[in-house]
């Protein structure tokens, strides 16, 4: 053994990794980057990385971070003068398709509260907020429309989504505020002097209702975690988003529909703000059998059916004037996911509301897909994109094993192939929980 090193990360203007020479361990080992086999800079491996000193390599003062220019080509790093070359230390550079989707994500910035607290007397958030174009403009959090007190600190697990060897803005933040005990929470990510919203639809909401949350169990299949906060968080945002786009768009309320459907109710994390409607018919249906028990029990003035992974539904044609999906398609086979929209427009009244939603270009920069892949797809005639198994229902025991996906649908596809069935009024980047797409249709 003599020279060591991997390359962590390459994002579009960074690298990051490690390098040790264990024949000269006192001195920090250098590499030369170089693109398209000319070498750019050589550099000294000497920042210290905690990770390296745990492995008990050198004294962990062995990492390198480097910036790199604007410009595509075949990257290699490797030991100075012709050494090896480090392990995953060849790659081709993020081009100009990911400098466009950072472009496309970050136009009216993005936030993301990561842990939420609530006292009788006191509130305080934590996570990570970008303002547009990632500028160094004067932001502010606001609850309810007051203004928290807000620290901003460094964010590195951040900054490579955005190209950035390291965040030198402060991209985490924690903020507080004190407020009487209420049950509605309104959280805004604002420009500091003009007092409004980067973007109206990336608010947060917190809505208390006393009702029974499901088991933890059952909050990992249509959540992804067991966390009762942001269950109740993702919910309650997305059920307020519904309700602002229906009155924006459509000049209704939520009561104004005599039949309201969701598509993939799982263990109710969007329809328990429906549940106690006495003006309108309420119904869940998903393909999780045990969600649908729980759903029965906790929210009795619904309908809930379980349903089969293949359409049709039990529903009569032409009975339904509201259907939402929140996550749904997002997890379907194109075959699948063509064969439900086809159903959808056959349950649905004609002029019915029908609000779905699907992964995009934010989806896909806050799952920090591989680059290339995104480039893959955004170029890719089809625009329909399968990144591969997604497991979160697994225990729902499906014959299909390969049902559950990870899929992304550019707005070109959409376009192109839910007209058929509904007129597109508008798609909404980033307004589920910061993270899907929102997809507002009519039925024809």
């Amino acid at each position: 053994m003599a020279e060591l090193g991997f390359l962590d990360s390459v994002e579009t203007s960074g690298i990051r990794g490690w390098a040790f020479d264990d024949q000269n361990p006192m001195s920090p080992a250098t590499v030369d980057i170089c693109i398209n086999g000319v070498v750019l800079a050589t550099i000294k491996c000497s920042e210290f990385r905690q990770d390296l000193a745990d492995a008990q390599i050198g004294n962990g003062w062995h990492g390198f971070s480097y910036r790199l220019p604007q410009r595509d080509g075949d990257l290699t790093v490797r030991f100075t003068g012709g050494g090896p070359v480090l392990n995953n230390g060849e790659c081709v550079l993020p081009g100009l398709a990911y400098r466009l989707l950072i472009s496309s994500v970050l136009a009216k910035g993005l936030w993301c509260i990561d842990n939420l607290s609530l006292s009788d007397t006191e509130l305080t958030i934590a996570g990570w907020c970008v303002p547009p174009r990632a500028l160094p403009v004067p932001v502010a959090l606001t609850h309810n429309g007051g203004t928290l007190h807000l620290t901003r600190h460094r964010r590195d697990d951040v900054a490579p989504m955005l190209g950035l060897v390291r965040d030198e803005t402060g991209f985490g933040f924690k903020a507080r505020g004190s407020f009487s005990r209420i049950s509605e929470h309104e959280f805004s990510f604002d420009h500091a002097r003009t007092k409004r919203p980067f973007d109206p639809n990336q608010t947060i909401h917190y809505i208390e209702i006393g009702k029974p949350l499901p088991p933890a169990a059952l909050r990992v299949r249509v959540h992804g975690a067991e966390e009762a906060l942001s269950f109740v968080r993702e919910g309650s945002s997305a059920f307020v988003r519904l309700q602002r786009v229906l009155s924006e768009y459509f000049s209704k309320s939520i009561t104004d529909f005599s039949h309201v459907l969701d598509w993939g109710c799982g263990s109710g994390r969007v329809l328990r703000y429906f549940a106690d409607s006495t003006t309108m018919k309420v119904t869940g249906i998903d393909i999780d059998p045990q969600a649908i028990e729980w759903c029965q029990e906790a929210f009795p003035r619904c309908e809930f059916m379980a349903v089969s992974p293949e359409p049709p539904t039990p529903l009569a044609t032409e009975t339904v004037d509201l259907i939402y999906a929140i996550s749904v398609l997002t997890h379907l086979r194109e075959n699948d996911h063509l064969k439900w929209l086809e159903e959808l427009h056959r349950i649905s009244k004609p002029n019915a509301v029908i609000l779905l939603t699907t992964f995009g270009d934010t989806a896909w920069w806050r799952g920090r897909l591989p680059w290339n892949l995104y480039a893959t797809w955004r170029t890719d005639n089809t625009g329909f994109f399968d990144v591969g198994k997604n497991r979160d229902i697994d225990e729902v025991g499906l014959a299909d094993r390969d049902y559950y996906r990870n899929v992304f649908v550019s707005h070109e596809y959409i376009s192109r192939n839910w007209s058929k069935y509904f007129d597109i009024v508008d798609i909404l980047p980033g307004a589920i929980g910061n993270l899907q797409d929102l997809c507002i249709l009519e039925r024809r």
